[in-house]
Parts: structure tokens; sequence; C-alpha cells
């Protein structure tokens, strides 16, 4: 089973990529995880300022690692724009639409924090530390990521609007796209995607 996870950033991409990655037992994509984790200046660069890498470096990226795995993936981050999608046709996939209103998504970006330690995520309404910026798990320091900034979130935005929104009418025609109502509890929103694979 392959499966794209298409949405505006903070839509919750990632969190349901983690439990649908458990629940089919088929590994996370995450080339958003991929890029900051690069040790490129140049791509931290542009990561910092809420910009994308190029359609080519992406798809020769994401090309590389799709060709590893046999049983199926979720890829999440990618395609964001229609080049990047018809770079990858030939991987038949579901995708899953998050759908959500940019307020909600300003809120949810703003608010996170992210452990410097072990990465583990919380949210100072949502999701609160029990101490003030220390991660309960390992007691690493909670951080606000760079692209989680009111300025870069902002352009982060404008560019999903611009370049990735144009995806849903790309794969509604082709009729592999799944709208996901993602407005609500991680719990909630993964019950409606299984609800939609009829599970």
């Amino acid at each position: 089973m392959n499966i794209i996870l298409l949405g505006a950033p903070g839509s919750g991409k990632g969190t349901q990529a983690e439990k649908l990655a458990k629940y089919f037992d088929i590994p996370h994509i995450s080339t958003g995880d991929i890029l900051r984790n690069s040790t490129d200046p140049r791509i931290q660069n542009i990561l910092s300022e809420g910009k994308f890498v190029s359609d080519d470096e992406m798809i020769e990226l994401v090309k590389k690692r799709l060709a590893k795995e046999k049983n199926g993936f979720i890829l999440d981050g990618f395609p964001r724009t229609i080049a990047q999608a018809d770079a990858i046709k030939s991987y038949p996939s579901k995708v899953l639409y998050f759908k959500i209103d940019d307020e909600l998504v300003k809120n949810r970006l703003s608010l996170r924090r992210t452990c410097n330690s072990c990465k583990a995520i919380y949210h100072l309404e949502n999701k609160p530390p029990l101490h003030e910026s220390k991660c309960d798990l390992c007691g690493g320091i909670l951080t606000q990521r760079q692209d989680d900034k009111d300025v870069v979130i902002a352009e982060r935005l404008r560019i999903y609007h611009e370049k990735t929104a144009p995806l849903i009418a790309y794969y509604a025609k082709e009729g592999s796209l799944v709208e996901i109502p993602s407005d609500g509890t991680p719990e909630e929103t993964f019950k409606k995607i299984l609800a939609r694979f009829g599970l």
C-alpha cells in the first residue's frame, strides 16, 4: 500500500503518518525530516526562510528513497508541486488530503515546541510539558523550530497555496484523493482515516 499525505503545514501529516506507519507496518518517509537533518548549509538556509528545495533535487532524492521500498510507504511532504506529482506516477497511491483552516494552522505551528534532544513534540495549549521549556521524556530543552516562527509560517502558507494546493484538484481528477477533515484531535483524525479505508 502506497499512501501520499497532502495538506498545509501544521495540518497533522507528520502525526498521522506515524500512526499509519505503525498500523499498516510500512515506512514513514518524511522529506521534511530528511532535509532538516541535512548538513548542507544551502538547504538549511532555504528551510530557515520557509522556502522549498528545487523540484529536480527533491524528485531525485525521493525516487532514490522509494526505490528501496517493496511493500509500500507513507510519503509525507512530497509531492509539493504538479511536476513532483508527475514524477512519481509510477507509484500508484491513495492520497489523503488533510483539510484545515489557515488560522488553525498558525495556532498549531506557532505554539509548537520540539525537544532538542529526543525530538519529542509539544504544543503549549493542547499538549503542554509538565515543566516549562523542559521535555517530559528526557529533560531536554524545548525550542521553537525556525520554520514555526510567525513570519516563516506566513511564507510557508503562501507557497503552499500557490504551489501545492493545486494538487488537490490534480489528485481529485485522478480519482485517488480522499479528503480528511483535520480540525480535531489526532485521535479523531486517525479514526476518520481508518473509516475511509473501511477499517
